[in-house]
């Protein structure tokens, strides 16, 4: 049995916002994307054994 690897990446839209994003690699792969929830532009897309979840809006302080 392996050891998947998990953690975080940020991602920045073409407006300006930016996301946190979890990660976890899984032996099997898949695709998917991830928009926008401002202006609905795509920010991300992946395919491979990393899906990407949890998309989090990261506030200005």
């Amino acid at each position: 049995m392996g050891t998947w690897s998990t953690g975080t990446d940020e991602f920045t839209c073409k407006c300006g916002a930016r996301y946190k994003a979890h990660y976890k690699d899984f032996p099997e792969r898949d695709k998917g994307t991830f928009n926008c929830t401002l202006c609905g532009e795509e920010v991300h897309s992946w395919k491979g054994t990393r899906d990407y979840m949890k998309w989090e809006l990261m506030v200005p302080e």
